[in-house]
């Protein structure tokens, strides 16, 4: 691995951060790069200043100038030149090379036993020196061991001359040590010479392949160093035991004894070692360009992909923005509104907001400005659609709800038999609408549901009228009116004299309405029977007295069914009221209770019916009002709601609490809309059984807000 400069500056461990170079190294980050040690190695060449700056030890860029250099030919040229003015050895190193090379070359000639007879003699012995020409395939050749048939003929020649002497039978047993010796002789000659040649024309270039070659020869020179040491031509070393007892009956001794400088080949290996790993920045200066140029162009890529994605966010953001509400507006919108195309292009623009944040993500920009351009033009299409729908859907619900609410109204009149046929069959009508009424029906149903709807509310509307124009309606009404009158009057004189409680007054209905509808009847009869009395004595003996008879007993008739009607509309108007008696009644209630009654609901009605329950607390509240809302749900508990306040109560406690309020609404489950039963004056409360769909729309709240 390249080691960087000595005066590198290790700028910090960083986590995407920048350092304090002019470029900002964090910008260059990969997403899955964390903590990054950024070194840098800084120089000057050729008057600019550079840095070579390393991500984890890795040579990632290139600066000059505090710029990235992108161009592949001027970092390798730069950092080639850099590493070789740096890097190249010192002229001591390469003269220790050089002195080490000589020194192993002279001691393979300076003698051991025979001063400076040694390898160079025994070439001479062994004729293999080139002093010794022959007639060789048609022309005088010098004699020399360097091939088969060269080393077969000097062979042959050195049997002849030896013969006798060595007690050869051939030249065969000398022709392989002949090789063996010439080979390991003229090769070593060769690479000191190839060694002592590349030393003195070394240069920047060069240095890297001479060092090689020093380093991959030395161990061909140990080989053929110990060829020569060991070959059977020698004469053992005198003062050698372990040569002389290797030669024994072995060698041939026409050869000096041989001691070549091996010490001196292991030290011009340590010194080649050393020179290798001080130029290996050069050696590998080709790999570090690549690294450089290869991490540059990626990373700039990177940071080019990344700044392109982060502007490309920065422009989808509000735009998606609007998309998601779109989409989640319409999602709710096709929930309530059956409709093909709108829901094909509310999943159209679903797929678009996942392809443009993938794309954007996987750094594939190729289309992404259609696709942005289609997604903000189908976000207005999408949400006029939903709104056009909505409105449809809308429109049947309002009209659902007004119709409910008008009827709601009728159904607390007192009506006549023809009205009530009629009202029965209003109401059919009405609930056949609502069985069909529902979410997922196609805007053209939803357009037809609201004229029926609408025509509902005209004929509720219209017997609401006939209602209370008539002559025997309005006299209805005013003696509804005087009942409600006396109830007040009989509720406000039980409270100042605490004679009994107000709201046991309907319970007692018997007792106090009709006690007091009889006290009516006999102080009326008393006036009677007085004003009778004084016309009788005055026309006793007239035929007048019967006239005052029978106007006696008919006034008496009178005073009674007065009385009777009283005593009816005194219950009529206190326990089964009125929409507007109550209302008028409700208006002046300072504490009222918002009951659910869940006992016995399923979870779909538990879920409307809570939150028809919310929803008229938010109607009715007031100023000068208190609204508390209680949930009874079974299991001897209930839950208590005043504000953004909750708590657990006892039912009991509960139902004390509701008592104690001036007015109650309890919502009931029921399987149908029943007519509500309205209590006024004595205690003001209104009891609502109704199906879940209604508590769903919920006119409650407008009606009682």
């Amino acid at each position: 691995m390249m080691r960087p400069h000595l005066n590198a500056v290790i700028v910090v461990l960083f986590l995407l951060s920048g350092i304090v170079f002019p470029f900002t190294a964090s910008n260059y980050f990969y997403a899955t790069e964390s903590n990054v040690t950024i070194t840098s190695e800084d120089f000057t060449f050729g008057g600019s200043d550079y840095s070579i700056i390393y991500f984890d030890g890795t040579p990632t860029f290139l600066l000059k100038e505090d710029q990235l250099v992108e161009d592949g030919t001027e970092i390798s040229t730069v950092v080639h030149d850099y590493y070789a003015q740096r890097y190249y050895p010192s002229q001591e190193e390469i003269t220790e090379v050089k002195n080490l090379v000589a020194k192993y070359n002279a001691s393979r000639n300076n003698g051991y036993d025979w001063k400076n007879m040694e390898e160079y003699k025994c070439r001479e012995v062994l004729f293999t020196d080139k002093k010794i020409e022959m007639y060789i395939d048609g022309q005088n050749q010098k004699l020399w061991c360097h091939d088969d048939a060269s080393c077969e003929l000097n062979a042959k020649l050195l049997y002849q001359a030896y013969n006798d002497a060595l007690g050869l039978g051939s030249y065969e047993p000398i022709l392989i040590p002949l090789k063996k010796f010439a080979y390991a002789s003229y090769g070593t000659d060769a690479i000191i010479a190839n060694m002592t040649n590349m030393l003195d024309n070394m240069n920047e270039d060069s240095v890297v392949g001479t060092v090689d070659y020093i380093q991959t020869s030395i161990p061909t020179l140990t080989t053929y160093a110990s060829d020569i040491e060991t070959v059977v031509f020698r004469t053992p070393r005198l003062n050698d035991s372990v040569d002389r007892s290797a030669c024994h009956l072995k060698c041939y001794a026409i050869c000096p004894s041989f001691d070549l400088d091996q010490s001196a080949l292991t030290e011009l290996d340590t010194a080649a070692g050393t020179l290798s790993e001080n130029i290996e920045p050069l050696a590998s200066y080709a790999q570090t360009s690549v690294s450089i140029h290869d991490n540059t162009i990626a990373r700039l890529g990177n940071y080019q992909n990344l700044t392109t994605a982060t502007s490309y966010d920065a422009r989808f953001s509000p735009i998606e923005r609007n998309g998601l509400a779109a989409e989640s507006y319409a999602r709710n919108v096709s929930a309530l509104v059956s409709n093909t195309s709108f829901s094909l292009s509310v999943d159209r623009l679903s797929e678009l907001h996942t392809s443009i944040k993938s794309s954007i993500s996987s750094r594939n920009f190729e289309g992404l400005d259609e696709d942005i351009a289609e997604y903000e033009r189908l976000t207005a299409t999408v949400r006029n659609s939903a709104d056009s729908l909505y409105g449809i859907y809308n429109g049947s619900l309002t009209a659902k709800n007004t119709a409910e609410t008008v009827l709601f109204e009728v159904g607390t009149k007192d009506l006549g038999p023809a009205e009530s046929e009629r009202f029965d069959e209003i109401k059919a009508e009405l609930a056949q609408l609502d069985a069909e009424f529902g979410d997922g029906l196609t805007p053209a149903r939803y357009a037809e549901m609201e004229e029926s709807y609408t025509q509902i509310t005209d004929d509720a509307t219209a017997l609401l009228k006939s209602t209370e124009s008539g002559g025997m309606s309005q006299a209805i009404v005013y003696f509804r009116g005087f009942a409600r009158q006396v109830n007040g009057g009989i509720a406000g004189f039980a409270e100042s004299t605490n004679i009994t409680s107000v709201q046991e007054i309907p319970e007692n209905k018997y007792l106090v309405l009709g006690g007091f509808s009889l006290l009516v009847f006999l102080s009326f009869s008393a006036i009677l029977m007085m004003l009778f009395l004084y016309f009788i004595k005055a026309h006793n003996y007239s035929k007048i007295k019967y006239i005052v008879i029978s106007c006696f007993a008919l006034a008496l008739i009178l005073v009674a069914f007065f009385s009777v009607m009283l005593y009816f509309f005194m219950q009529k108007t206190s326990t089964d009221a009125t929409m507007d008696e109550f209302l008028v009644d409700f208006q002046q209630r300072e504490n009222v209770a918002v009951v659910v009654n869940a006992a016995l609901a399923t979870e779909s009605e538990k879920s409307a019916m809570e939150s028809c329950a919310a929803g008229i607390a938010a109607s009715i509240a007031g100023e000068n009002r208190t609204i508390a809302s209680y949930y009874f749900e079974g299991g001897g508990n209930c839950r208590k709601i005043v504000g953004s306040g909750q708590s657990t109560m006892t039912e009991d406690a509960c139902l004390s609490e509701i008592n104690g309020m001036g007015s109650a609404i309890y919502l009931n489950p029921s399987g149908t809309i029943d007519e509500p039963r309205l209590y006024t004056t004595y205690f003001s409360k209104a009891e609502i059984y109704a199906t879940s769909d209604y508590y769903s729309t919920c006119p409650l709240s407008a009606i009682f807000g």
